[in-house]
C-alpha cells in the first residue's frame, strides 16, 4: 500500500506551501495508481498472449504442420514422432498422425533434403520393425519409398541404418502377430516399392539377392493382388539383367512362374514376364551351356499367347523372346518339338501371322525369323516342312518389305538343304 504523510504545522493546520505540496503529491499519487493499473493490464495481456502461444503450439501439433513450414516445424514433428514411438503398438494413433504429416512433405525434393538433414530417416526406418502395427509399418515404408528414389539416401538406408533386413521382414507378414488383412496388403505393396527403387542399382541388386529377396518375390508372382504381382515382376526383371542373378532366380522357380504370367490379364505384367524369360536365355549352368529343359514349354506358351492376343506389343514381345529362346536352345529342345503333332500351336500361330496381310510387317518378319531358326536346327517334322513351303510361297508373292522377302527365300533355301 502506498502511503505518504502530509506536512503539518505546529498549530496543527496546513500552511500555504503545504497546499502546493499536496497538489504535487496528489499528481504523484495519480501517476502511481495509473502505473499500477497499467502494470496490471500489461500482466493480464501478457497472460493472454502466453495463452495464445500455448494454443498456437497445440494447433501446430494438430494441423499447423500441414503446410510444411520451416526447420523449426520439421524439428517439432520429428520430436513428436519419436515421442510416440516409445509406446510401440500402443502409440499407433499418434504415430499415424505424424506419418500422415510427413507424407504431405516427402513428394517435394527440397523438403526431403531438409528432412534427411534433420534426421528423419532413422525413425522412419525403425518404424519398419515388428514392434509396431502393420499399418504404421506400411506407412513408414510409404514415406521411405520417396526417399529411396535418391541414390545417396539409398546408401544411408542400406549401409548406415541396415534397413534392408527390416524391409524384407515386412514382406514376411506371417511371422508377425499384428497382421490385419488390408493393412498387410498395403504394407507389402509399399515395401515392394522401396525394393523397386533399390533394385535399379547394380550393387543394391547383389545385396537384395544375398539377403534373400528372390524367394519371397517369386512367391508374390502368384499373389491375388495385381499391384503386388506387378511390383514383384518389375523387381525381378531388374535383377535378371545381372547374369550372376540368373541361376538363383532359376533355382527358385522364377522362370516357371513367368511363363505362367505370360497369360496374365495385365499387359505390363505380361511384358515384364516375357523380358525375364528372354533374359534367362543367358543362363549358364557351371559352363555346361544354357539351361534349356524349360524351353519347349516356354515356346508353346509364348506362341499360344502370341496367336491369341489382339495386343500388338504383347505379340511382338512373345515372338522376340521366342526367337531368343530358340537361338539358345540345344538339340534336345528341337527334338522334343519335332515330337509334337502337326497341329502344334507354333505352326498355327506362325502361319497365321505370316499369311495375314493385315498384320504389321514387324510381326511377319519376327515369325519368319523364328521359322528360320526352327528349320536350321531341324526342329520340324517332315509334314511341317510342306506347310512352311506353302506359307513362304504366299509370302514371296505379296511381301512389300525387302527384308521380309529375303528372309522368306532364306527359309526356302534352308528347307531345300
Amino acid at each position: 500500500v502506498w502511503e505518504h504523510k502530509l506536512p503539518i504545522s505546529r498549530e496543527g493546520s496546513l500552511e500555504m506551501t503545504d497546499w502546493k505540496q499536496i497538489v504535487v503529491m496528489g499528481g504523484a499519487t495519480a501517476a502511481a495508481l495509473g502505473g499500477a493499473m497499467g502494470a496490471a493490464y500489461w500482466y493480464r495481456t501478457k497472460g493472454v498472449n502466453e495463452n495464445e502461444k500455448e494454443k498456437e503450439k497445440e494447433r501446430g501439433k494438430e494441423d499447423g504442420v500441414q503446410d510444411g513450414g520451416g526447420k523449426t516445424q520439421l524439428i517439432t514433428v520429428l520430436g513428436l514422432l519419436k515421442e510416440s514411438m516409445r509406446d510401440g503398438e500402443d502409440g499407433e494413433k499418434e504415430q499415424q498422425k505424424w506419418l500422415d504429416v510427413i507424407l504431405t512433405w516427402v513428394n517435394h525434393q527440397a523438403k526431403r533434403e531438409q528432412m534427411v538433414k534433420t534426421g528423419y530417416l532413422v525413425p522412419l526406418t525403425h518404424l519398419l520393425s515388428s514392434r509396431y502395427t502393420m499399418k504404421v509399418r506400411g506407412e513408414a515404408a510409404w514415406c521411405l519409398s520417396s526417399f529411396l528414389m535418391v541414390p545417396d539416401y539409398q546408401s544411408i538406408f542400406l549401409d548406415e541404418l541396415s534397413g534392408l533386413l527390416l524391409l524384407l521382414d515386412l514382406l514376411y507378414p506371417e511371422e508377425s502377430s499384428n497382421v490385419r488383412g488390408k493393412d498387410e496388403t498395403a504394407a507389402v505393396e509399399h515395401a515392394l516399392r522401396c525394393l523397386l527403387n533399390l533394385s535399379g542399382v547394380g550393387a543394391n541388386e547383389k545385396l537384395l539377392v544375398e539377403k534373400g529377396a528372390i524367394p519371397i518375390l517369386t512367391e508374390f508372382l502368384s499373389h491375388e493382388d495385381s499391384a503386388i504381382v506387378l511390383l514383384s515382376v518389375k523387381i525381378l526383371m531388374n535383377l535378371s539383367t545381372l547374369k550372376e542373378n540368373l541361376l538363383p532366380m532359376y533355382e527358385e522357380g522364377v522362370l516357371g512362374k513367368c511363363i505362367d504370367l505370360v497369360a496374365h490379364r495385365d499387359e505390363t505384367v505380361v511384358l515384364r514376364a516375357i523380358q525375364i524369360c528372354a533374359n534367362m536365355t543367358d543362363l549358364e549352368d557351371e559352363g555346361l551351356g544354357p539351361i534349356v529343359t524349360w524351353a519347349t514349354g516356354c515356346v508353346v506358351q509364348l506362341l499360344r499367347i502370341a496367336g491369341a492376343t489382339p495386343n500388338h506389343s504383347i505379340c511382338a514381345s512373345c515372338l522376340q523372346c521366342l526367337h531368343r529362346v530358340l537361338q539358345q536352345a540345344d538339340k534336345r529342345t528341337f527334338l522334343e518339338m519335332r515330337k509334337l503333332p502337326n497341329s502344334i500351336v507354333a505352326m498355327e500361330t506362325l502361319s497365321r501371322h505370316i499369311r495375314s496381310r493385315t498384320k504389321l510387317e514387324e510381326l511377319r518378319l519376327l515369325s519368319v525369323n523364328c521359322l528360320l531358326v526352327l528349320i536350321s536346327n531341324d526342329g520340324m517334322s517332315t509334314e511341317q516342312y510342306s506347310t512352311v513351303e506353302d506359307v513362304m510361297g504366299t509370302l514371296l508373292s505379296d511381301a512389300e518389305n525387302l527384308a521380309l522377302y529375303e528372309k522368306a527365300k532364306m527359309v526356302l533355301d534352308a528347307i531345300a538343304d
